[in-house]
């Protein structure tokens, strides 16, 4: 419950929620000709009173209490679009009111002293926090020592002014060089080294030809564009201070512009209004100039790109001086900003380029472009989805067999189709299997007649019937695979799978067998229980595989393939699905699969190793005696050696 007063700022950024995230909090004063007309209040409680304004009802609230002291809250709002346009009014000046600022109050969460607190109890000590204590101590000591002599000897005021703008100029200085990229240095304390990148991406970094060039596109009518505002460069680099560490050169350039608008609040607030109309007023409001702002088809004719393919939303391009470039997004999670994993994939393109994948399209399978349930569209091209593979390295795109396979197609992936092969098709595919091209098969009960021409060209052959489980809370069809103890080695989490029963669903799976010896080497890495769990149409009993690796030598390649009994575990809805009864968990496989198929370059593993010592063991009159210790006997004892020096000083 908030007074109109204090719930003025928080409704105000609801209007420009990106515009207040720098916690800048302001108090006003409202002064206008905003009448409330109340009558007989004391006597309408529980009931309806107008607010007016020019003859106008703008809101009628029901009244709860008396109204004192010049105030009244109003609560219980309909929805967020009433508080929006209530806001709306107030912002554009609808109601003629004049915000007096009494204070502001900016906090800087990742500045000062709590920050460097933080960061040194963290374990990560960096030498400008180590410099910036001696330059300190330095700096008065310097001063002090020139004040001494300026008593003893007789100096013009000339010389004691360049002496004092020397030593400033010389701490000064030294404090600059400090903050240089190139004269930074780092210990991380910690035995995992988790205030540090992980090794991978050490060695991507390392692995960049030149120094990396980091050039932000903001758009001024983009909701996040607060973000890359010049009072938040500080702060928006500091993102990247980790990754800085091991590729000291790194720039970072920014660039403004206005595009079409993408935020809908904005729209609210200036109705019928261009978008360089908007921008002026964005402008005018936050007190920045014009001229700063490009249109965004000169951005896009000065630097190269297309930002169309971005939605004119907040993005960032990483070049090197070999023209290599990859792309650096915010997500539309609450976290926004990507992680180690995105960043480092973004990296590690500028180095080895991406992984390409070909999804194959023409007989009924799922799809990249659809975001239906079943499809594939936001685990592979959904560029606001951080887990998307086309923020991880990979560069999916869709294969056509009546245009055959494109040379650079590193991973095929044939899912689920639905309709014959032609013989045609079929040649192209075994052409690809025998150049020991990589690729991920699945199907489902129901459709394993059209994926067996493809799967014996690598010795697998999909069964009839239907695959069923026995379980008091799942539908029977649903069956529940589970890391095989013999996988253990190939990820870290997937001990931790088998140790807290993690398992990937899959509904309707079908049987497979390996019927030839094709020369690879199988792993079931995922298999179902070894009971409760059989084929509706044979009615055996046993434990199937559900998830199978495959290696072989082609030439000098090692070809690398995944077959699955199933299909919807790779989709759009189970990235995201849980169900009761089951520890679904189909993120750490699905990453682990395209790991295999790519030869580990993609996703980035940004893993640290486990922490071993993470407690201290004690008994409660230990954690007593410690706490003694600690807030009473040592300061006691410095208490009491202070108050004997000082006494021997003052005999002195």
């Amino acid at each position: 419950t908030l007074s109109i007063h204090d719930a003025l700022p928080i409704l105000m950024r609801i209007v420009f929620p990106g515009y207040y995230r720098d916690q800048v909090y302001k108090s006003y004063n409202l002064e206008g000709n905003l009448t409330v007309l109340i009558e007989d209040v004391l006597y309408n409680l529980s009931k309806q009173i107008a607010i007016v304004y020019d003859g106008e009802v703008i809101s009628s609230p029901t009244v709860q209490s008396v109204i004192t002291g010049g105030k009244a809250e109003i609560t219980g709002m309909a929805d967020i679009d009433t508080a929006r346009q209530l806001a709306s009014f107030i912002r554009i000046g609808s109601l003629s009111l004049e915000l007096n600022e009494i204070y502001s109050n900016v906090v800087g969460a990742s500045l000062g002293q709590e920050a460097l607190h933080t960061s040194v109890i963290a374990g990560l000590i960096g030498s400008e926090d180590v410099l910036y204590f001696v330059l300190i101590s330095v700096f008065f000591i310097l001063l002090t020592i020139c004040k001494l002599n300026g008593e003893r000897e007789k100096k013009g005021f000339k010389r004691k002014a360049l002496e004092y703008l020397a030593i400033i100029l010389l701490v000064v200085a030294c404090g600059y060089i400090t903050i240089i990229p190139q004269f930074r240095f780092y210990k991380d304390a910690t035995a995992t080294r988790k205030n540090t990148v992980a090794v991978p991406t050490i060695e991507a970094l390392k692995a960049v030809k030149g120094n990396i060039t980091m050039t932000t596109f903001v758009n001024l009518l983009d909701k996040d564009c607060d973000y890359g505002m010049p009072d938040q460069r500080v702060n928006d680099k500091k993102r990247f201070e980790r990754f800085v560490r091991f590729n000291k050169g790194m720039k970072f350039r920014y660039v403004y512009y206005y595009g079409p608008n993408i935020n809908p609040d904005l729209e609210a607030v200036y109705p019928g209004t261009t978008d360089k109309e908007k921008m002026q007023k964005v402008c005018e409001s936050l007190g920045l100039k014009e001229k700063m702002f490009k249109t965004a088809e000169q951005v896009e004719t000065e630097y190269g790109v297309d930002l169309s393919k971005e939605g004119y939303h907040f993005v960032r391009r990483l070049t090197t001086k070999d023209g290599s470039t990859s792309w650096l997004r915010l997500f539309g999670d609450s976290w926004k900003h990507p992680r180690e994993t995105e960043t480092a994939a973004a990296i590690k393109r500028l180095s080895i380029g991406p992984c390409k994948i070909g999804y194959l399209e023409g007989h009924g399978e799922r799809s990249i472009r659809r975001q239906g349930d079943r499809e594939f569209y936001v685990n592979v091209s959904d560029i606001t989805n951080r887990d998307a593979w086309v923020n991880n390295g990979f560069d999916p795109v869709v294969v056509n067999l009546s245009e055959g396979i494109p040379s650079d197609i590193e991973i095929l992936i044939i899912a689920d189709p639905r309709m014959d092969f032609t013989e045609e098709e079929l040649a192209l595919l075994k052409d690809y299997f025998d150049g020991g091209g990589n690729a991920l098969l699945c199907s489902e009960s129901g459709h394993q007649q059209y994926m067996n021409p493809v799967a014996g060209i690598i010795g697998v052959q999909y069964q009839p019937g239907c695959l069923l489980q026995q379980s008091e809370d799942l539908e029977a069809e649903l069956v529940t695979a589970v890391v095989d103890s013999s996988a253990f080695d190939l990820n870290r989490r997937f001990r931790w799978m088998r140790r807290w029963d993690y398992r990937v669903p899959m509904g309707r799976a079908a049987e497979y067998e390996f019927t030839e010896d094709k020369g690879f080497e199988i792993l079931n890495t995922f298999n179902s229980d070894p009971s409760g769990v059989w084929n509706d149409l044979t009615g055996v009993e046993k434990k199937y595989p559900l998830i199978s690796q495959m290696k072989r030598m082609v030439g000098d390649k090692e070809q690398r393939i995944i077959v699955a009994a199933e299909t919807d575990w790779l989709t759009n809805v189970e990235a995201t699905r849980r169900r009761t009864g089951v520890n679904q968990e189909n993120g750490i496989v699905y990453g682990y699969t395209f790991s295999f198929l790519s030869e580990g370059r993609y996703p980035c593993d940004d893993g640290h190793p486990i922490e071993q010592d993470r407690y201290l063991n004690g008994t409660h009159a230990t954690a007593v005696t410690a706490n003694v210790f600690f807030m009473a006997f040592i300061p006691l004892l410095m208490l009491i050696l202070g108050t004997v020096i000082r006494t021997i000083r003052k005999r002195k």
